[in-house]
């Protein structure tokens, strides 16, 4: 268990952190999950509209080209090679990385 990014997280409100934990395990209110539970119609991703291009919460956080100048401005680069790479941005950054991104209303 890693002691400090425990208490980092802690200091989130249970919105904030309920929103971080869901886009990074895939919950959020994107792509295939919001299909799945009656948010969105279709599963592509509403931000790119690249042809074909499932949003699925890697897609966001590591590819989606929309997002890249957001992610070098807070995450400090354009993309991500791993989801588990981003998972271990910091989460003050991570978080106003989501918030700035205005994809996930509740934060």
């Amino acid at each position: 268990m890693n002691r400090k990014r425990s208490s980092e997280q802690l200091a989130f409100s249970k919105v904030n952190l309920a929103a971080i934990i869901a886009v990074l395990i895939g919950h959020g209110p994107i792509g295939t999950h919001a299909v799945r539970v009656n948010i969105l119609s279709d599963a592509l991703c509403q931000s790119c509209m690249k042809a074909g291009e499932v949003e699925l919460a890697c897609h966001f956080l590591l590819y989606c080209p929309i997002f890249s100048r957001l992610k070098f401005n807070y995450l400090g680069r354009h993309t991500f090679g791993e989801l588990s790479e981003a998972a271990e941005t910091n989460i003050y950054r991570l978080n106003k990385f989501l918030v700035s991104s205005k994809r996930f209303v509740v934060l």
